[in-house]
C-alpha cells in the first residue's frame, strides 16, 4: 500500500492532546519518569504539520519503562536509527514517544529546534515552506532507506543548517541514513581506514545492506566530514 503523508494546517489542539498524554505517561511511568516535553512540529505555534504529537519522555531506566507503556497501548518499535533512544507509537499512529535516560544529547537538539523555530517566524514559515515543497516531488513518498520515507530524509540538511546556527554542540552517534551521513562516514573510512594504506573501501556492499548498521560520529552539526 502507497504510503500517504498529509500536512494540515496548526491545529491550537495539540498541545492539549499532549498535555492529556502526559498525564497518563507520568502515571503509569511513576517515578521512573524525570521529564515529559512536547517536540516535534505540532509543538510550535503556527506552523503545518502532521497530524502526529512527538513526545520526549526522560526516565531513569529504560526497560523498566516498556512494559509500562505497552500495557496503555504503546508499541515498542526499537531504537530506529538513533542508539540509546526507545522509539514508540500509539496503535493509531497518531502519538510518537522517544524515550531517553537522563543526558542523552538528542533531548537537547529535539529542545533547542523546537525553541529555535518557536522564536523564528522566518525559520517557522521556510520549514512549512520545505515540507509542502517536498510532498510535491513524488520520491518523497519512497522508502530508499529501509526505515524512513524519502519526506523524512530531505528535511535533514534544513533540521541540521537550524541546529547550527542554534549552536547545537553536543556529541552524538547515528545511523547513518541520509546522504549527507553517509558522506561523513565515508569520508571518515576513507581518511583513517583505507586512504591512508592506498585502499579503495572494499566494503560499500555493505552501506545498502539491512544487515549492516552504519554510525556516524559527530560534534555538533554534520559538515561533510567528521
Amino acid at each position: 500500500m502507497k504510503k500517504t503523508i498529509s500536512i494540515l494546517p496548526y491545529d491550537p489542539n495539540w498541545p492539549n492532546i499532549f498535555e492529556q498524554e502526559a498525564l497518563r505517561i507520568k502515571e503509569v511511568l511513576a517515578e521512573n519518569c524525570l521529564e515529559i516535553h512536547h517536540i516535534g512540529s505540532t509543538s510550535v505555534p503556527g506552523l503545518a504539520s502532521k497530524p502526529i504529537i512527538d513526545i520526549i519522555v526522560v526516565v531513569k531506566d529504560l526497560n523498566n519503562a516498556v512494559n509500562p507503556l505497552e500495557d496503555i497501548g504503546y508499541i515498542y518499535k526499537g531504537e530506529y536509527n538513533i542508539p540509546m533512544r526507545y522509539y514508540f507509537k500509539d496503535t493509531k499512529n497518531s502519538i510518537h514517544i522517544h524515550m531517553y535516560e537522563e543526558g542523552h544529547p538528542e533531548i537537547e537538539l529535539n529542545l533547542m529546534f523546537r525553541e529555535y523555530l518557536r522564536s523564528n517566524s522566518d525559520a517557522r514559515e521556510a520549514y512549512a515552506k520545505l515540507k509542502h515543497n517536498i510532498l510535491k516531488d513524488k520520491t518523497s513518498f519512497i522508502k530508499e532507506s529501509y526505515q524512513f520515507v524519502n519526506y523524512t530524509l530531505y528535511k535533514g540538511d534544513f533540521i541540521r543548517n537550524i541546529l547550527k546556527i542554534a549552536e547545537f554542540n553536543r556529541l552524538r552517534i547515528l545511523k547513518c541514513s541520509d546522504e549527507t551521513e553517509w558522506k561523513a562516514a565515508k569520508y571518515f573510512r576513507d581518511t583513517y581506514f583505507f586512504g591512508p594504506y592506498g585502499i579503495v573501501d572494499p566494503y560499500t556492499w555493505t552501506f545498502n545492506h539491512k544487515k549492516h548498521a552504519h554510525l556516524v560520529f559527530n560534534f555538533g552539526q554534520i559538515k561533510g566530514q567528521l
